[in-house]
Protein backbone atom coordinates (compact mmCIF):
# COMPACT_ATOMS: atom_id res chain seq x y z
CA UNK A 1 0.00 0.00 0.00
CA UNK A 2 1.68 3.89 -0.75
CA UNK A 3 1.71 6.22 1.45
CA UNK A 4 -0.67 8.09 -0.32
CA UNK A 5 -3.39 5.18 0.39
CA UNK A 6 -2.78 4.78 3.92
CA UNK A 7 -2.95 8.37 4.28
CA UNK A 8 -6.17 8.67 2.62
CA UNK A 9 -7.68 6.14 4.86
CA UNK A 10 -6.50 7.22 7.62
CA UNK A 11 -8.12 10.63 7.16
CA UNK A 12 -11.28 8.51 6.20
CA UNK A 13 -11.30 7.35 9.63
CA UNK A 14 -10.16 10.36 11.10
CA UNK A 15 -13.06 12.23 9.68
CA UNK A 16 -15.83 9.44 10.65
CA UNK A 17 -14.52 9.67 13.97
CA UNK A 18 -14.54 13.23 14.37
CA UNK A 19 -18.20 13.02 14.04
CA UNK A 20 -18.51 10.87 16.70
CA UNK A 21 -16.40 13.09 18.62
CA UNK A 22 -18.74 16.55 18.31
CA UNK A 23 -21.52 14.65 19.98
CA UNK A 24 -19.11 13.83 22.53
CA UNK A 25 -18.90 10.05 21.84
CA UNK A 26 -15.34 9.76 21.64
CA UNK A 27 -11.77 11.38 22.09
CA UNK A 28 -9.25 11.41 19.17
CA UNK A 29 -5.84 10.90 19.95
CA UNK A 30 -3.84 10.39 17.04
CA UNK A 31 0.01 10.27 16.33
CA UNK A 32 1.07 9.38 12.87
CA UNK A 33 4.67 8.94 11.51
CA UNK A 34 3.00 9.27 8.13
CA UNK A 35 3.88 12.49 6.32
CA UNK A 36 1.57 14.86 5.62
CA UNK A 37 0.25 15.58 2.23
CA UNK A 38 -2.06 17.58 0.31
CA UNK A 39 -5.14 15.67 -1.46
CA UNK A 40 -6.50 16.18 -4.29
CA UNK A 41 -9.70 17.56 -5.10
CA UNK A 42 -10.59 13.76 -6.66
CA UNK A 43 -9.04 12.42 -3.20
CA UNK A 44 -11.19 15.10 -0.63
CA UNK A 45 -14.15 14.44 -2.59
CA UNK A 46 -13.60 10.24 -2.11
CA UNK A 47 -13.23 11.24 1.61
CA UNK A 48 -15.81 13.13 1.68
CA UNK A 49 -18.33 10.64 0.07
CA UNK A 50 -17.12 8.07 2.13
CA UNK A 51 -17.58 10.03 5.23
CA UNK A 52 -21.26 10.92 4.24
CA UNK A 53 -21.76 7.28 3.36
CA UNK A 54 -21.01 6.39 6.86
CA UNK A 55 -23.15 8.71 8.57
CA UNK A 56 -25.90 7.70 6.31
CA UNK A 57 -25.75 4.25 7.56
CA UNK A 58 -25.49 4.83 11.54
CA UNK A 59 -28.31 6.92 11.18
CA UNK A 60 -30.63 4.77 9.25
CA UNK A 61 -29.13 1.68 11.63
CA UNK A 62 -30.28 3.98 14.57
CA UNK A 63 -33.71 4.58 14.05
CA UNK A 64 -36.36 2.75 15.82
CA UNK A 65 -39.94 2.62 14.96
CA UNK A 66 -42.10 3.07 18.33
CA UNK A 67 -45.78 2.51 17.98
CA UNK A 68 -48.16 3.68 20.87
CA UNK A 69 -51.16 1.29 20.97
CA UNK A 70 -53.57 4.12 22.79
CA UNK A 71 -53.36 6.06 19.32
CA UNK A 72 -52.14 3.72 16.72
CA UNK A 73 -49.32 6.03 15.81
CA UNK A 74 -46.10 5.48 14.83
CA UNK A 75 -42.62 7.39 15.22
CA UNK A 76 -39.37 7.39 13.80
CA UNK A 77 -36.98 7.99 16.72
CA UNK A 78 -33.25 8.87 16.54
CA UNK A 79 -30.90 9.81 19.32
CA UNK A 80 -27.31 11.88 18.62
CA UNK A 81 -27.02 15.05 20.72
CA UNK A 82 -30.41 14.59 21.92
CA UNK A 83 -33.49 13.16 20.84
CA UNK A 84 -35.50 13.58 17.81
CA UNK A 85 -39.29 12.17 17.48
CA UNK A 86 -41.01 12.10 13.94
CA UNK A 87 -44.27 10.28 12.72
CA UNK A 88 -44.42 8.10 10.21
CA UNK A 89 -47.17 6.34 8.17
CA UNK A 90 -46.94 2.32 9.84
CA UNK A 91 -47.95 1.19 6.44
CA UNK A 92 -44.05 2.34 5.39
CA UNK A 93 -42.94 0.73 7.81
CA UNK A 94 -41.90 -2.88 7.87
CA UNK A 95 -43.74 -4.72 10.88
CA UNK A 96 -40.66 -6.49 12.20
CA UNK A 97 -39.23 -3.15 12.64
CA UNK A 98 -42.05 -1.63 14.91
CA UNK A 99 -41.66 -1.74 18.29
CA UNK A 100 -44.78 -1.65 20.09
CA UNK A 101 -44.72 0.21 23.20
CA UNK A 102 -46.17 -1.82 26.72
CA UNK A 103 -47.86 1.30 28.18
CA UNK A 104 -49.62 -0.38 31.13
CA UNK A 105 -46.84 -2.27 31.70
CA UNK A 106 -44.87 1.38 32.61
CA UNK A 107 -47.82 3.02 34.05
CA UNK A 108 -48.02 -0.13 36.74
CA UNK A 109 -44.35 -0.06 37.41
CA UNK A 110 -44.80 3.90 37.89
CA UNK A 111 -47.96 3.33 40.26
Amino acid sequence: MKTSEKVIISLMVLFVIADFSAVGAWVFYTSSPEPTVQLSAEQSAEVREANLQYNANEVAGGIEYIKDPRTNLCFAFYWSRGPALTVVPEKDIPQELIRVADVDKMKAERD
